[in-house]
């Protein structure tokens, strides 16, 4: 994913499953092309997730809904 011009966007894998690290450097709002489940917030993303100026969000890509418990987390 190319992320746009002050925005670092990493993501992680384990086995068959995703994470999409964002981390907005900007002074205003960006969108990027993701679906899944936002984990900070909850909030389902179906294509676009949007991350406000100063923020930082975590994606579990694929995946719409949340997330069970005891279920294992990104590693790097």
């Amino acid at each position: 994913m190319a992320a746009p011009t002050g925005v670092e966007v990493v993501r992680r894998r384990a086995g068959d499953r995703s994470w999409l690290f964002a981390i907005n450097h900007t002074d205003a709002e960006v969108r990027l092309d993701v679906t899944g489940t936002e984990l900070l917030g909850g909030a389902r993303c179906a294509g676009e997730l949007r991350v406000p100026a100063g923020e930082v969000a975590v994606v579990r890509e694929g995946h719409v809904g949340p997330v069970p418990l005891g279920e294992p987390t990104a590693t790097a």
